[in-house]
Formats: structure tokens, sequence, C-alpha cells
């Protein structure tokens, strides 16, 4: 990590403290590899080598570089020996920096995604086919998972009308980080958008408890979405936050007619008080039923909670943090 250039050292170092095989490449304006270096070889690249043609060098950059204005990110990029990584482009002084961050399990994680989704399509067009509406708005299963809600607010609010495009940009920038923690836990986006986001776990095969991927989805996405540079270029500077929550219980995953259609649907306890929760936790925070904290076996990094008094239910409630 010493001989990378300098922008890239911080990104590197936090890398390597979330285990994340990553490698990098500096490219002159020529198109030529000026250094290289971390583990080219887990991406198929032959180790050290200098004035070689990027391009043929690293062909899955092709109609990436050069990057015509500012940091391009593309992620899940299929390299050359099959493995799948997320792509950071930008220049500087007159050279382009890539760095290349493996992604093949959040791209294995998506594929099972995908299939679960044809799945359901499946089921949407045999029930169509037999014409029955109340047989379709009948299929479902129940399930117990954990439901987490996140609220994406502005501060201050009033930018959300003296400064809507602004506001949207930064609102899609902070989806964005939202849905890539969640997709790292092994979460499902049931529906998301830039005020409000539902995200489902214990679809999707995890090597944790669906409790405690929610609960480390939501602190990342806290830390993320605090980390994005506030706008200051409107007549006063505003950001964004996370305010997450989530519950644990059995609901109802299954199809809804509406109309002539067919929707995928979840409904059940845990959605209902995930939204409570989140309307009732404290800006970057994540406020969490008992069930869930009951539940939250820790398979990898550590998270802490604060026991606060009683809900109205009379159990108690628990606010996380990284520990």
């Amino acid at each position: 990590m010493g001989d990378a250039p300098d922008p890239l050292r911080g990104q590197l170092l936090d890398l390597l403290l979330h285990d994340r095989t990553a490698a990098w490449l500096e490219v002159s304006d020529a198109m030529r590899v000026l250094r290289s270096g971390g583990d080219l070889a887990a991406f198929g690249l032959e180790s050290a080598v200098e004035d070689v043609e990027v391009l043929g060098y690293a062909s899955f950059l092709v109609g990436l570089i050069p990057v015509q204005s500012g940091p391009l990110v593309l992620p899940q990029v299929k390299t050359a020996n099959g493995r799948y990584a997320d792509v950071h482009v930008s220049s500087t002084g007159g050279r382009t920096l890539v760095l290349v961050v493996d992604a093949t399990p959040q791209a294995e994680r998506l594929a099972t995604l995908q299939q679960w989704g044809n799945d359901l399509q499946l089921d949407r067009e045999r029930d169509a086919a037999r014409g029955d509406r109340e047989t379709r708005e009948r299929r479902g299963r129940a399930q117990t998972l954990t439901a987490a809600v996140f609220l994406l607010r502005v501060d201050p609010h009033e930018h959300q009308t003296t400064a809507p495009e602004a506001v949207l940009s930064l609102r899609q920038r902070g989806l964005a980080s939202l849905a890539l923690c969640v997709s790292e836990h092994a979460g499902f986006m049931h529906r998301h958008s830039v005020t409000e986001s539902l995200a489902l776990f214990g679809i999707l095969p995890s090597d944790g408890s669906p409790a405690y991927q929610a609960a480390a989805a939501a602190v990342d996405a806290v830390d993320s979405v605090r980390e994005l540079a506030p706008r200051t270029d409107t007549p006063t500077p505003f950001t964004i936050h996370v305010a997450a929550g989530i519950a644990t219980g059995e609901a109802v995953l299954g199809n809804s007619a509406v109309g002539n259609s067919v929707v995928p649907a979840v409904f059940g306890d845990p959605v209902d008080r995930a939204l409570n929760l989140a309307l009732r936790a404290p800006p970057h925070g994540v406020l969490a039923d008992e069930s869930t904290w009951s539940s939250c076996d820790s398979p990898g990094q550590p998270l802490a909670a604060e026991r606060l008094s009683e809900s109205a239910s009379g159990s108690p409630l628990f606010l996380f943090e990284r520990g």
C-alpha cells in the first residue's frame, strides 16, 4: 500500500480494514500503465507491469477510461478471470487512477436475488393463467424475517423547497450508499425511494442471523450517509441523515392483485413496527425492538446497543451503534 498514489491510500486502508481484496493502476494520458499494485492476480492481471497499453492489459476497462468528467464508479464489472469488481476511476494531474475492488460476494447475492425474483414472477404468471383473483391474493407464505425501514431526512428541512434539485441529487447519493450497505449484508430492498426504503433480511442466505445483518447494514448506512459531503452551493449549507427502525417477527410474503396486475407484497407486524421505530429514531440513529436484539448473534463486527425506556407495548427498545 505504501507505493500507491496518495489519493488512493486512504481508500486502500479502509478496504484492508474491511477485508476487501483490491488492486490499483496508475495510467498516463497516453493510456499506458505507469505503476500498479495490490492483489492484481485476484482479477486475472499480471503483477508488476509498467509501460504497457492499459486496455490490452486490463480489457475490462474498455469504455471506462479515460474518464471524461469527475470520478466514475461502475459496480460489478466482470474481470478477465470471471470475478466481479467495483471499478473506481478518477483523474488527477494528467493521470488516471483506477481502483479495482472485489465485488464477487455481492454479485453472487444479486444472482440469488434475481433467481428469487424469477421464481416469484413464474408464480405470478401461473396465478394469472388461472384467472382467479382470490387465489392470486391468497397465495403467500409466512416467514420469520427482519424488516428495516430507512428514512432519508434533510437538514435543514426548508431546503426541500428552496433547493429541490440540490436536495434530490444528495438524496440520490444517499440512496445509493444505503442500497450498497443493504446488499453487502444480504438484504433485499423490497421498496426504495429517495425518502423511505424497506429492506428485508432473512430471504437471502447469509453468515449471520437476519437480525444481525439488518443491524449491521443500518449502522453501516448511517456511517456511509454521514460521510457524504454537505451541499454548500446553496445560500445555506445542508446535508442529509438516515434514521432507521428494525423489527423482527413473522411476516407474510406473497402476491397482491392490483387491478389486473399481480405484484410482490410483504406485510405483518415487523414491517409496521420497523416504520414506527424509524419515525422515532434520532438523527443518525438505529432503533430496534427487543426481538431484534435477542436474535442478534454476531459473526463479524461487534455491535453495541443502548437499552432505552420501554415502548408503548411495554417492551424495551435498543439504540444500535458500532461496538
